[in-house]
């Protein structure tokens, strides 16, 4: 199916498809749709008849822009999920503290919203040390310490692949 919307996309671009227009309930002419038909042989194998099979490829324009809007949403929904995934550091916000937890939660929204390739995402580690004093009380030059590590993985950049969006567009309806 590919192939044939790809076949039908180098047609419209080389001259005018079929197109099918409706006129609504005041009298004003709008266009339905627009597509290319094209005839290929079937069967043949093991003694089986041949026959030609016609197929129509049609692209409706309210469907495409109805695609095109919910393509649009999606992406928006995405970027958000994807945003939320990290969030600042403060009281209650709890952080992704590992790199394969980052990317099993990236990989489920994409998959989730149906963008798997349409967004680039970056993003870094960042390590927090703070030393505390082994044991209770106040601390002395002698006493014994400890290093606490925190690590985060926060989103630096959530952005569209444009050519991959814009080359998705004409495949819509």
């Amino acid at each position: 199916m590919e192939a044939w919307i790809t076949a039908g996309m180098a047609k419209g671009e080389a001259g005018p498809l079929a197109r099918m227009f409706h006129t609504n309930d005041r009298g004003q002419a709008g266009l339905m749709a627009e597509g290319d038909e094209f005839e290929r042989l079937w069967g043949g194998q093991g003694g089986e008849e041949e026959w030609t099979e016609r197929v129509v490829v049609v692209r409706s324009p309210m469907h495409a822009h109805q695609q095109a809007a919910g393509l649009e949403k999606r992406l928006r929904h995405a970027e958000a999920q994807l945003a939320a995934l990290t969030p600042p550091r403060g009281r209650g916000k709890r952080q992704i503290t590992d790199e394969a937890t980052l990317v099993e939660a990236i990989d489920r929204v994409l998959t989730e919203h149906r963008v798997v390739g349409l967004l680039s995402l970056a993003w870094e580690k960042q390590v927090e040390q703070t030393t505390h004093y082994v044991g209770r009380g106040r601390g002395a030059g002698h006493r014994e310490k400890r290093v606490l590590q925190k690590t985060r993985y926060p989103m630096t950049h959530i952005a569209r692949q444009a050519n991959t969006v814009t080359a998705l567009s004409p495949r819509c309806g």
